[in-house]
C-alpha cells in the first residue's frame, strides 16, 4: 500500500481547509434568503397543472380568496392581455384556456406568508378536460397526432423547407440531461408594483 508523504512544497493536499463561514453556519447565525422578511412582503405560489395537455373547463378561486391573509389570486381571465402578448400558449405566464405541458401554471396566489399561500393553493378547484398529449417525438409527427403547438401548419413547414438553402434530416438518440445549479441566487426588490409593471 502506498503511503503519501506531505512535504513543505505540497500545501493543502490531505489537510483540512478552514471555512470562513463555517462557525456562522453551524451556530445558526448565517442569514438565508428564507430569513429575510421585510415588512409588507408578500409570498407567491403558482398552482400548476398535473396534466400534459388539457382544456381548462373552470377555475374556482372563491374558497381560496376568503382565506385570511390572501391578498390576490390571478388566473388568465384576470389578465386578458396574456392572449395578445404571449407568442404561444406555452409562453403564457398563466395557462389561457388550455394547458400544454405538465406543470404549467394556471393560477398565481399572493399571501402574507408562504403557509397561507400554500393553503390557498389547496383550496383552488380546477376542472380539466384531459386531452391527448404529444409525448413521443416520432409519434407526434404522424397524421392525426395531438398538436404540439398552435401556430403553423405542415404546409408552412413544407414551404419553408422547399425555400431553404440547406435542410438536414436525421435522428440522433440522446440521454436525458440533468442540470443542477450549484450557484443559487436570490434577489429581493422593494418598490411600487403598479408602477414597476405598468
Amino acid at each position: 500500500m502506498a503511503v503519501m508523504k506531505t512535504t513543505r512544497e505540497v500545501k493543502g493536499v490531505g489537510l483540512a481547509i478552514p471555512r470562513p463561514d463555517g462557525p456562522e453556519k453551524v451556530t445558526g447565525q448565517v442569514q438565508y434568503v428564507a430569513d429575510i422578511k421585510p415588512k409588507g412582503m408578500l409570498h407567491a405560489k403558482l398552482l400548476r397543472s398535473p396534466h400534459a395537455h388539457a382544456r381548462i373547463v373552470k377555475i374556482d378561486t372563491s374558497r381560496a380568496k376568503t382565506l385570511p391573509g390572501v391578498r390576490a389570486i390571478l388566473t388568465a381571465r384576470d389578465i386578458p392581455e396574456l392572449k395578445r402578448k404571449a407568442p404561444t400558449r406555452a409562453h403564457a405566464v398563466l395557462a389561457i384556456d388550455r394547458v400544454v405541458f405538465a406543470g404549467q401554471p394556471v393560477a398565481a396566489i399572493a399571501a402574507d406568508d408562504l403557509a397561507i399561500a400554500e393553503e390557498a393553493m389547496d383550496l383552488i378547484d380546477v376542472e380539466y378536460e384531459v386531452l391527448p398529449a404529444a409525448v413521443d417525438p416520432l409519434k407526434s409527427m404522424q397524421v392525426g397526432a395531438p398538436p404540439v403547438a398552435d401556430a403553423g401548419t405542415e404546409a408552412d413547414t413544407s414551404e419553408a423547407l422547399a425555400h431553404s438553402g440547406v435542410a438536414v434530416a436525421r435522428s440522433e438518440p440522446t440521454a436525458p440531461a440533468k442540470a443542477v445549479n450549484i450557484a443559487q441566487q436570490a434577489k429581493l426588490a422593494r418598490g411600487d408594483v403598479a408602477r414597476g409593471f405598468a
